[in-house]
């Protein structure tokens, strides 16, 4: 595929062209209609719940805790980083504030998980795995701290795989 750039690379040779003709040559390029590129938009990895289950199971102490809050609650590596003992209340079962290169690295070989998963892979299980089990998205929006629905709408798409949250109506008869 000869030829064939990533978007940031033409919109980098576009900038630097007009940047030429109108800076250095001082000529103006109105008649030059460009559209700068546009860049894919990346679906986040999300790990099945087996997947996340064999991950658990080769992490231990600190990073086993760091990594249960992570895909148990959605919060980001920093929060959990920066979580402390005061604000974790056992009482309820909350945590009221609001993180940790979990040696996940060295844990998903031994999980057989081939996939690039980083901490932040577990967030994005968590709100995948919430949108599964029928969970509105608003109500993931909340637990994400996400301000616009849209940056909670990514989890759709990742939904959207065909078969897998499909079910015929003949199921039901």
């Amino acid at each position: 595929m000869k030829g064939e750039v990533a978007a940031s690379t033409q919109n980098q040779a576009l900038c630097a062209i007009l940047f030429f003709y109108q800076r250095i040559l001082g000529r103006d390029l109105e008649f030059i209609d460009a559209a700068k590129a546009k860049r894919p938009q990346n679906l986040p990895l999300v790990l099945s719940r087996p997947e996340v289950g064999r991950l658990l199971q080769h992490l231990s102490g600190r990073d086993l805790l760091m990594a249960l809050l992570l895909y148990g609650s959605g919060m980001r590596h920093k929060e959990v980083l920066r979580l402390r003992i005061k604000d974790v209340h056992l009482d309820t079962m909350q945590i009221h504030e609001n993180l940790f290169a979990v040696r996940m690295k060295r844990a998903l070989v031994p999980a057989g998980i081939q996939q690039p998963a980083t901490p932040h892979t577990l967030r994005h299980s968590f709100a995948t795995h919430l949108l599964e089990d029928g969970y509105d998205i608003r109500t993931v929006q909340e637990l994400l701290g996400h301000v616009d629905v849209k940056t909670t709408m990514i989890y759709t798409h990742v939904l959207n795989k065909p078969g897998l949250s499909v079910r015929s109506p003949a199921d039901g008869i």
